[in-house]
């Protein structure tokens, strides 16, 4: 299975050609006296970022930014609980629904204090 992550560091060629692409566009716009800063601050939205290690850098980098992940969900249905840490383990006398409400919570909590201060390297 061909499988591409901006986490991983083997570079592909859309990969290199999108960061390419992005780096003509700022000179363009350089050149055009545009601004290189937006004139407010930038959200994002990540996706697919669901290790506990993977959110720490990214909320250090971008704190504000918005994650969006289906491991909560999958691990719910495959009948895994999460746990402190973004850990998982089997709970399979756990309703998948009742899962599901659970490992969505632990995930956003986990998220929500990785945003704080305090919690940031």
């Amino acid at each position: 299975m061909d499988r591409f992550s901006v986490w991983d560091r083997q570079a592909r060629f859309d990969q290199i050609y999108n960061q390419e692409r992005n780096l003509r566009s700022f000179d363009r716009f350089a050149r055009h006296r545009l601004p290189a800063a937006a004139p407010r601050p930038l959200r994002f939205l990540v996706t697919g970022c669901a290790t506990a290690t993977k959110l720490a850098r990214l909320f250090a980098e971008f704190p504000g930014a918005t994650v969006a992940s289906t491991q909560p969900v999958m691990k719910a249905i495959r009948g895994q609980a999460t746990r402190s840490g973004l850990r998982h383990s089997p709970a399979w006398s756990t309703k998948r629904e009742l899962l599901l409400r659970r490992n969505v919570a632990r995930y956003a909590a986990f998220c929500a204090a990785l945003r704080q201060p305090s919690a940031r390297p």
